[in-house]
């Protein structure tokens, strides 16, 4: 794959976007479609009012199925300031889950950690997470890339927005959340409890509000008024 922020997207997202149907019938990939021609004239999204529940998406935007993570992903913060899907996975391979460049639990802490201006903005990783060093969920992956995208049976894979799905998305908007994505035996009532214990939490407006606003989860508006602490919020 050449390098170059444009062209690297583009290849991707015909890898990982659904697109419309061609005569009643949907494919994963944009049929016809090879490097140098104008990918418009062979991919195309369908359309998504936030607060529906579609084939694509969820109700807050974020997708919905497997094949669409470059979708996701051209919506995050860290595409707006420059990451592009080379710079965690190498096309060719690696021995890493998803063909990361280097494991999961390292990969993140390259951009993030608690001496860096991207946050997270505590004195730990552990104080971020709430949870204890060496478990799944202090892994950035567990609360910031939930697999909640189906691809094939009860197998999913993970989101690309890379934003905190709280547990009252799940009440409102029927969004599976980051904490019983791996709290599977638990309610989303616990979770939101055990989240409410957590310090620094914010008591503003919830994703649900957001969306019935007409925002996007994605906008400066959701990232100032999000009801989780916002510490979570951030990139």
């Amino acid at each position: 794959m050449a390098r170059t922020g444009g062209q690297s997207i583009i290849r991707r997202k015909t890898l990982h976007a659904l697109t419309n149907p061609i005569q009643g019938k949907y494919y994963d990939w944009p049929v016809g479609f090879h490097v140098g021609l104008d990918l418009k004239n062979f991919w195309k999204l369908e359309e998504h009012k936030l607060g529906e529940t579609t084939f694509t998406h969820f109700a807050d935007g974020t997708a919905h199925k497997n094949r669409m993570q470059g979708n996701d992903f051209v919506t995050s913060a860290m595409y707006t300031h420059g990451v592009r899907c080379f710079s965690c996975h190498d096309v060719h391979g690696t021995g890493n889950n998803a063909e990361l460049l280097k494991p999961a639990s390292v990969m993140c802490l390259q951009c993030h950690g608690p001496q860096s201006p991207n946050g997270p903005h505590t004195a730990t990783i552990e104080q971020h997470t709430h949870h204890p060093a060496g478990t799944a969920g202090n892994e950035c992956i567990g609360c910031h890339m939930p697999k909640i995208e189906q691809t094939i049976a009860d197998i999913n894979v993970r989101s690309h927005t890379f934003k905190f799905i709280p547990p009252s998305a799940t009440e409102t908007l029927k969004v599976p959340n980051s904490c019983n994505s791996c709290h599977t035996g638990e309610t989303t009532e616990w979770a939101k409890k055990a989240l409410s214990s957590w310090p620094n939490a914010s008591r503003g407006a919830s994703r649900s509000k957001m969306v019935q606003r007409g925002r996007a989860p994605d906008s400066q508006a959701w990232r100032i008024e999000c009801n989780i602490a916002s510490q979570h919020c951030s990139s």
